[in-house]
């Protein structure tokens, strides 16, 4: 069951407590406790969104130095096979440069 974490967009809505509101009036005495508990309660939120966020920043760069490696590997093959293409291209050239081709001009 989903709770109001797991919903998407969800992240910057206001808690009741950095709204400044409560659902009883605030009284002197009894409300000090009441507003160090939500504080608490707050704080331990917000760490939990810390760590999540973390992880979750982690499992970032490591896929991205992943796609890094790939491309890198790719890179290399691209160049290797360029290398292989102009080495065997200029063989070829060079093999029929002995014969010249007779031309003729024709004229229509």
């Amino acid at each position: 069951m989903q709770n109001s974490k797991d919903l998407k967009r969800f992240h910057n809505v206001k808690t009741m407590l950095s709204s400044k509101k409560h659902s009883m009036p605030k009284l002197q005495s009894s409300s000090n406790y009441l507003d160090m508990y939500l504080l608490e309660k707050e704080r331990e939120r917000v760490l939990q969104e810390i760590e999540r966020v973390g992880k979750r920043q982690d499992q970032i760069k490591y896929r991205l130095n992943e796609i890094d490696k790939e491309l890198a590997k790719h890179s290399k093959k691209q160049v290797t096979v360029k290398k292989n293409k102009n080495t065997v291209h200029k063989e070829k050239k060079g093999q029929g440069q002995g014969k010249e081709w007779k031309t003729m001009n024709l004229n229509y």
